[in-house]
């Protein structure tokens, strides 16, 4: 049976040219933060083998909850394991929030995420294409440190507040609070659940999140674009309105979930201006970003329960669309596999 049109998405940074000077983002009269002398955001040279050989810093892998203070005090209604090391999440390997929206609910909307950049780089042993990440599929329960091919530069996430009777006052901070970490891939290493050895692309990250307890930004995460770090500025954000379909009251899971991925393989369709993803019970989305300031939904596909669904609802889980253009996406319980017919991009 063949169905017709709809896919996906999911949320999105691109990286495109800055367009927002440092000062934009802080009160009147402060001056920007002098950009680190030391930090370099592009592939350089690396010497496997020689880097892991010299390398004496401390390297510790720490994790912190954005939006709740030192005082265990939630400054807005998301809640997020943030870390030195690129991954975004817990994994759920402790019962703190993952990506807890509302907080305070239980209702987690990630299990885990994380940086991920593809490069041509060239290192000691000439030019090559690879990829970093720092979140590797794998199974609920495993170590986060384990899943990231980033190494933390240094031993702590430092946290900066705004707000002059805080203890972490900063007349630097951006936010209530905000936490800065860097990392790099320099060190050879092979993730969890990965057959293959990491080549470093020889990436430094500097990567901060901001929180506030402001009632228009409770309800707000934003990713930014920092490639060039004196110049940080926010891509897009999207979200699939909640009261569209009343999809956090439907049952089940709602949220985004996982896209179909530009698999370097001819048995894979390869799109630079359509995303498709799922969102369980908000079923599968298309979204076309041909203007990656304005993302743009083009399609939806949300099938009614299938029978003996445990939640009462539709929970679409995964996606992949091959070369023909044909869309399959699975329910995570009972639904089995939808195949449809895409007609868009």
């Amino acid at each position: 049976m063949t169905l017709r049109p709809l896919l996906l998405a999911s949320l999105l940074a691109l990286p495109v040219a800055a367009a927002a000077n440092q000062a934009d983002h802080l009160p009147p009269g402060r001056a920007p933060a002098p950009a680190p002398a030391s930090r370099v955001s592009k592939s350089r040279p690396v010497a496997l083998g020689a880097t892991a050989a010299s390398d004496t810093s401390a390297r510790v892998y720490v994790s912190l909850i954005s939006g709740r203070d030192e005082s265990g005090r939630d400054l807005n209604l998301m809640s997020m394991n943030v870390t030195n090391f690129g991954f975004i999440g817990n994994n759920f390997t402790v019962r703190t929030p993952s990506m807890e929206y509302p907080v305070g609910t239980g209702h987690e909307h990630l299990v885990r995420g994380g940086l991920w950049v593809g490069a041509l780089a060239v290192d000691a042993n000439g030019a090559f294409i690879g990829v970093t990440t720092a979140a590797k599929d794998g199974f609920t329960g495993d170590a986060s440190a384990s899943a990231t091919e980033f190494s933390p530069e240094g031993d702590r996430i430092d946290v900066r507040s705004s707000l002059p009777n805080s203890r972490k006052f900063s007349p630097l901070a951006v936010s209530e609070r905000d936490l800065r970490g860097d990392f790099d891939d320099l060190l050879p290493k092979r993730a969890q659940n990965n057959r293959e050895d990491h080549r470093p692309l020889g990436i430094v990250v500097h990567q901060e999140n901001y929180s506030w307890s402001f009632a228009d930004y409770r309800h707000m995460v934003f990713f930014a674009d920092v490639t060039d770090e004196t110049r940080p500025f926010s891509v897009a954000n999207f979200d699939v309105p909640e009261a569209n379909g009343n999809f956090c009251a439907r049952g089940g899971r709602f949220g985004a979930h996982n896209i179909h991925e530009n698999v370097p393989r001819p048995t894979s369709w390869h799109s630079d201006r359509m995303i498709l993803g799922t969102f369980f019970n908000g079923g599968l989305r298309a979204y076309d970003i041909s203007d990656p300031y304005r993302p743009l939904e083009v399609g939806v596909f949300v099938p009614t329960a299938p029978p003996g669904a445990p939640n009462g609802t539709i929970q679409l889980n995964d996606v992949f669309v091959d070369e023909r253009r044909v869309v399959y996406t699975v329910d995570r319980h009972a639904g089995g596999l939808y195949i449809l017919e895409m007609d868009l991009g």
